[in-house]
């Protein structure tokens, strides 16, 4: 299909009919595809508005020129014109060109306003790309389903619609137009696996399969169809084994493995983990999943991890493990205002009491001590005879063990006085306007 301004805007409405804004944001690099998506979107009739962001990755000694060019070129046309600078830092395993797309998309996340579309300018040739990457990496339907034409992004959506276009047919458009782009010299560098398809594998395919891109993207589309069946599957088989986002082993376990496999991708996806490799999914199903029912399993990796309590899986995500590696810390309550218990474990205030709480003059003896489990902790609640150990209470209200350890325990010096915000020392606590109760807010879940 040739570019056309008419079939760019049948792109364009295409997506706004299936609930996309017309309010355009262009991830700007500068290259010829953001250029050619700029341009006509100004002149396209769906639109409603245009901005541009340009993110700069500070890879390149030229990239402050690029930023300049970018930032000439909307003055030149009117377009508000936004510029933001990232660092890229790659994990351990993980390359420089995943690490500056994530930053980068972390970066046009955040400027992203309410219901505004972010528009890239992939085309045709980048899906081929995309698409033999994954069969390369082994990816199944998820991951050959490559880029859709549109899915929610932030705040909002993103939209690709040059995916129905050959690069050399932006090209010639924009020659014609006579515009001006910049050319990544880092695209030539063939030790890049992206450019090392495109520069050594991809043109002899193209002479004896001409087709391919447009086939590509066909494909691509074929395997997102695939991919909603899938998913739809997977929602039906979560209903009936489901609860608070935990699943039940025993529900899983009565499954076929591959209904297995599909639902425990569609489960980590909903629970924000990293969807790991065939490997660690196949120790899940075994080490998990079959394990003997008292067993405590865990199978992690990075960007998540699964774990099994009483019969029931629990999918923890990145922050929460690293919440949950944070070292213990004794922290000074001044309990006139809030008190921050660290990355991902919220906060604790005190409010006057309407029930049960701490009785006020432990907290006229000065700050309070806020320390976590350090283990063999007992106490005696109000109404009931004797102490209970911490351990067991926990236990009864079905915390999981990898939590029990980050409850916040108040003290007045050696006085235990409450465990949290879910119990209070019959000996340390008073009812009604004489006490004050422990609010913990933002608390993990610990379903």
């Amino acid at each position: 299909m040739a570019f056309t301004l008419d079939a760019f805007d049948a792109a364009i409405a295409g997506a706004i009919a299936r609930g996309a804004s017309g309010r355009f944001v262009v991830a700007l690099s500068g290259g010829l595809d953001s250029t050619v998506a700029l341009h006509a979107l100004l002149e396209a009739a769906s639109t409603e508005s245009v901005r541009a962001i340009h993110v700069d990755h500070g890879l390149h000694p030229d990239s402050v020129q690029w930023r300049g060019h970018c930032r000439s070129l909307c003055a030149a046309l009117g377009v508000r014109f936004t510029d933001a600078i990232v660092t890229v830092r790659p994990q351990q395993g993980e390359s420089p060109e995943d690490a500056a797309r994530q930053a980068r998309y972390r970066c046009l996340d955040a400027e992203l306003g309410d219901g505004e579309t972010l528009v890239t300018g992939h085309h045709a040739d980048d899906q081929l790309e995309t698409m033999l990457l994954q069969l390369l990496r082994g990816a199944g339907p998820a991951g050959l389903a490559a880029m859709p034409v549109l899915t929610t992004f932030g705040r909002g959506w993103l939209c690709r619609p040059l995916l129905g276009f050959r690069r050399d047919e932006l090209a010639r458009w924009a020659e014609s137009r006579e515009l001006a782009w910049l050319e990544d010299p880092s695209n030539r560098e063939v030790g890049f696996d992206r450019n090392f398809l495109r520069h050594e594998v991809l043109p002899p395919l193209r002479r004896r399969w001409p087709a391919a891109a447009m086939s590509a993207v066909r494909s691509a589309r074929h395997c997102g169809e695939a991919l909603e069946l899938m998913e739809a599957l997977a929602d039906a088989d979560l209903i009936p084994i489901s609860q608070n986002g935990c699943l039940d082993v025993a529900g899983v376990a009565d499954l076929t493995p591959a209904r297995q496999r599909n639902l425990l991708r569609r489960w980590m996806n909903r629970c924000g983990l990293t969807i790991p490799d065939a490997r660690r999914l196949e120790s899940i199903l075994r080490d998990v999943i079959g394990a003997r029912g008292d067993a405590e399993p865990e199978v992690r990796w990075p960007g998540g991890a699964v774990r099994r309590y009483r019969g029931r899986l629990h999918g923890l995500d990145a922050a929460t493990l690293e919440c949950l590696d944070q070292p213990q810390v004794e922290r000074s309550w001044d309990v006139d205002g809030a008190l921050d218990l660290g990355p991902g474990m919220g906060r604790l205030r005190l409010v006057r009491a309407t029930g049960i709480g701490i009785a006020a003059r432990w907290l006229e003896a000065g700050p309070l001590q806020v320390r976590r489990r350090a283990g063999g902790e007992k106490i005696r609640l109000a109404g009931r005879t004797g102490r209970r150990s911490l351990k067991k209470l926990l236990q009864e209200a079905g915390v999981p063990p990898w939590w029990r350890a980050h409850i916040p325990i108040v003290w007045q010096g050696s006085q235990l006085l409450s465990v949290g915000d879910l119990w209070y020392a019959a000996e340390a606590s008073d009812e009604g306007p004489h006490a004050w109760q422990v609010i913990w807010e933002d608390r993990p879940e610990f379903s």
